[in-house]
């Protein structure tokens, strides 16, 4: 019995000793533990606060862009005087997001950085001032004609018709690189010019097909453009050597005639005969591939 009394008193010690460890454990785990979840509330709470902040303030220029870029439609608007005001106070309502807003527009000439005085009516200053950033560029045809109506009046955006004379003509069938109908030439002197406008049109381009074949020595085509109707600069010419006998895609800048009130295009052609076009073939060489204009040799 006293072995066994003796034994019980020493569980006890070390039960005491057990539990000490975990309190001082638990102490030690738990502590971080509470003040790690209190300051992630606190950092939510933060995060919260400034986000409606910004909304608030986001919300508030956008009230205030609205009110400029409305001024002279709503008379309400009209009445704050932004137009004759350097400094525009839009008057947004407080409360939004429930917080108080004081939003304030301000006019800042930019350039007065850079030495350049503040603008004035008639002032050019592209001189002066550089534009920097991303640009997209847009196409857009000024004027354009695809034969397509049949007669000298089709296209749109030009300031008045086709002015044919001589051999120039309208063909139809399936020589016109697509569709029905194409500006055709078959005789001597012949010539189409039409009137456009190129104003707002800072760098102009002249795109066309043009098809040219079995020219003789003295045949020659040529495009030209005039900013007058009278006098005219050749852009590009064909004559025997460069008469392929397939349509081909031309674009050549008009830089120098950009934003051009008066602007005009003429084509013309000077052919021996109406036969210029013409493929032909005597045998005289005595094969299959003799000739001119055609795009291939006999079949046999």
């Amino acid at each position: 019995m006293r072995k066994k009394s003796n034994l019980a008193k020493g569980e006890a010690g070390l039960v005491l000793v057990y539990v000490t460890i975990i309190v001082a454990v638990t102490a030690l785990v738990l502590v971080p533990l509470l003040r790690f979840t209190y300051t992630g509330h606190q950092s939510v709470r933060i995060r919260e606060e400034r986000m409606l902040e910004l909304y608030a303030a986001d919300a508030g220029i956008e009230d205030a862009m609205y009110q400029i870029k409305n001024e002279d439609k709503i008379d309400g608007i009209k009445n704050l005087g932004y137009g004759s005001n350097e400094i525009f106070n839009p008057g947004t309502p407080d409360g939004w997001n429930d917080r108080a807003m004081d939003v304030t527009v301000e006019k800042v000439w930019i350039p007065a950085a850079l030495g350049v005085a503040e603008p004035t009516q008639g002032t050019d200053y592209s001189d002066t001032l550089v534009m920097v950033g991303l640009f997209t560029n847009v196409e857009l045809a000024a004027a354009e004609d695809d034969f397509e109506s049949g007669n000298w009046v089709g296209g749109t955006g030009w300031v008045g018709d086709w002015v044919p004379t001589g051999s120039a003509g309208i063909g139809s069938g399936t020589d016109a690189h697509l569709g029905n109908y194409y500006l055709k030439f078959e005789g001597s002197d012949g010539n189409a010019k039409r009137k456009g406008n190129l104003t707002s049109f800072y760098v102009p381009r002249l795109r066309f097909y043009a098809n040219a074949g079995s020219f003789e020595a003295t045949d020659t085509a040529k495009v030209s453009v005039s900013t007058d109707g009278s006098s005219w600069t050749t852009l590009m010419t064909w004559g025997q050597g460069n008469d392929t006998g397939f349509y081909e895609f031309y674009d050549i800048p008009l830089t120098s005639y950009g934003n051009s009130s008066e602007f005009w295009v003429a084509f013309n052609a000077t052919l021996a005969s109406a036969s210029g076009s013409v493929a032909w073939d005597d045998f005289e060489g005595g094969g299959w591939s003799g000739g001119g204009g055609w795009n291939g040799p006999w079949s046999h």
